[in-house]
């Protein structure tokens, strides 16, 4: 028996009328899931019982919602025991798993399935195979809590989006993914491009709470892109927004370019928040971006991501083992995320570590209160920036990267006529190394020459400029209000106010906090002037705390802000009309008490 629940009450032409929403039980109802879609209406529930089903299935443009049983109960053995196997197609050609064919936006759900075995369809415009698991072609859906994995594109030409296909060029549709494990998938591709091995979408979307682990895109002889997941907005008017997501062990492998073993984005505005991206593998003669790759991005905000862990295999060149972002065009910022233990061979032409940009120009890039540890490269172990004359460094902690030239920080600039130049403000710079020369940063500058202040390079180490190397300089670069040796600067430099001493880091630091010793502590400025710029330093430091603290109110050098403990105030212990009486413990190391009034409750 079909079950009706009472979905709402309109008022269409004047008139009352009930619209009903029914629940459609398979094999209750209808033996199949395809006739129970064919069965439904606007609105309609499909809800499948446990078991398998071998199916390729198509929502036909139909705004239902097709469900296993979690949806009613939340339990997820339901997920792993309701499948749909599109191993068995009645066409070859048209063998995903699940379909979305017929313009379907986000009101077309497919809910609480393990979903494997697809091979994908065959689109004749690309000459292509696509979407293995799911596909949407000129159509979006919204998908949600499944297990989307063992399916595959293999095409002698283009393969794309081994797990989940979906394509909308035109128009402002949403693709939504949340609450997926996507794993296992893969796009093989021969002559051209594999690209998608996980995920691979063409239209907005929303990318929240998945694992996208294990899958692999492979080209014989094209390029390979996004083995976890792939993001391109043709016309540069997408957006991706990827969320607190698990994003690892996912590989590409090619003998031209692979991008993007985990993510990779081309042309759309993007967000990238709160992910772990890790254990990702570029395996090319190209291998860029390995954990995370930004291509022409409109505008970029990375934020509170985890990127660790990522591998570039190659015997020529790789360009960012934990993220790449080429040619930004417009506002970039990369702001509190790790970028810990991304490697790549030393022994190769060309290769940075951590983070790379490349001709970013005139861009704005931020690159604020990020950690970069145990980075390694052939070049800017930690960081890396070529052609970016709009470059801000500010708040973030180097340690233990390493290089041939640049342990921590790497950075060319070629010749140009653009007035801007790259600021490193309030970095701290420690424990690097290099093979070469400046193990806590390398800059081959012939123009833009870069600004320091209130920098402290410490402890880093290499046969040439220790702490930092310069080549190519055509004019000095300027180093102030920073702690560092002068000895271990090699090339042409210029500056005032610097210190030459041990900081005193403390003992279990783990960002480069002060001890209250340091004669780091009060030691920094506000801003510099250079010519007839301002440059400023950040109103707060790498932990959020304020710039300058409230007592000195004198900038620290470094990316740590010195706060003393705090002393602890009591409750007062007599008021009266127009005083009161108030005490505080007593704080090792304060510098003051600081006393805040409220003379009524707001």
């Amino acid at each position: 028996m079909k079950l009706k629940a009472l979905l709402l009450i309109s008022l269409l032409a004047g008139a009352n009328i009930f619209s009903f929403a029914q629940i459609i039980h398979v094999p209750g109802d209808h033996s199949t899931v395809q006739d129970g879609i064919d069965a439904a209406t606007v609105g309609d529930t499909v809800l499948v019982a446990d078991g398998t089903y071998l199916e390729n299935i198509r929502f036909m443009g139909k705004a239902i919602t097709v469900a296993s049983h979690f949806i009613m109960d939340g339990d997820t053995n339901h997920i792993n025991n309701t499948i749909l196997d599109g191993s068995q197609p009645s066409n070859p050609d048209e063998a995903s798993v699940v379909s979305f064919l017929n313009g379907e936006d986000t009101t077309s759900i497919i809910h609480g399935f393990t979903i494997t075995g697809g091979t994908g369809m065959y689109e004749s415009i690309y000459d292509a195979r696509i979407g293995g698991g799911i596909v949407c072609n000129n159509a979006s859906a919204k998908i949600l809590y499944n297990k989307i994995t063992g399916n595959e594109v293999t095409s002698p030409k283009d393969a794309f989006g081994g797990g989940v296909f979906c394509f909308m060029i035109t128009g402002d549709n949403w693709t939504v993914l949340e609450h997926n494990t996507i794993s296992g998938n893969q796009s093989n591709a021969g002559t051209a491009s594999a690209v998608g091995g996980g995920v691979n979408i063409t239209s907005n979307a929303r990318i929240n709470n998945n694992i996208i682990t294990n899958n692999h895109c492979s080209s014989i002889a094209g390029d390979a892109d996004g083995g976890g997941v792939y993001h391109m907005s043709d016309t540069y008017t997408k957006l991706i927004l990827l969320k607190n997501n698990l994003i690892s062990y996912n590989t590409l492998s090619s003998t031209n370019f692979a991008r993007g073993g985990g993510v990779a984005i081309y042309l759309s505005d993007c967000q990238v928040l709160q992910n772990t991206i890790s254990n990702n593998t570029n395996i090319s003669n190209n291998a860029n971006g390995v954990g995370l790759f930004l291509r022409e991005t409109p505008s970029a905000t990375i934020i509170g991501n985890l990127i660790k862990e990522n591998n570039a295999v190659t015997t020529y060149k790789f360009w960012g083992t934990g993220c790449l972002v080429v040619m930004a065009n417009g506002p970039t910022i990369f702001e509190d995320n790790e970028f810990i233990d991304n490697e790549g061979p030393k022994n190769v032409v060309s290769g940075p570590g951590g983070l790379s940009f490349m001709d970013g120009f005139n861009s704005p890039i931020l690159i604020n209160r990020n950690v970069f540890w145990g980075n390694q490269g052939r070049i800017g172990g930690g960081f890396y920036a070529r052609s970016c004359y709009n470059l801000s460094l500010t708040n973030n902690y180097f340690t233990e990267n390493a290089a041939v030239e640049g342990g921590a920080i790497g950075m060319y600039i070629p010749a140009s006529t653009e007035e801007m130049r790259p600021v490193l403000i309030n970095n701290t710079v420690r424990n690097n190394e290099a093979d070469n020369r400046g193990g806590g940063a390398h800059l081959n500058c012939e123009s833009n020459i870069p600004i320091f202040f209130n920098t402290i390079f410490y402890n880093n180490s290499a046969p040439t400029g220790s702490e930092i190397s310069m080549a190519g300089n055509l004019q000095p670069i300027i180093i102030s209000y920073s702690c560092i040796d002068p000895a271990n600067i090699s090339g042409i430099w210029t500056g005032s106010n610097n210190i030459n001493e041990d900081p005193q880091f403390t003992l279990l630091s783990g960002l480069g906090h002060l001890s209250p010793t340091s004669p780091c502590i009060n030691q920094g400025v506000s801003s510099l002037v250079i010519g007839s710029n301002t440059y400023f330093a950040p109103n707060e430091d790498i932990d959020w705390e304020p710039r300058p603290d409230p007592v000195s109110d004198t900038f620290d050098m470094g990316a740590d802000e010195y706060y003393a403990s705090p002393p602890v105030a009591h409750d007062p212990i007599d008021i009266g009309p127009d005083y009161f009486v108030a005490i505080w413990n007593e704080a090792l190391w304060s510098q003051g008490y600081l006393l805040d009034v409220a003379y009524d409750n707001g």
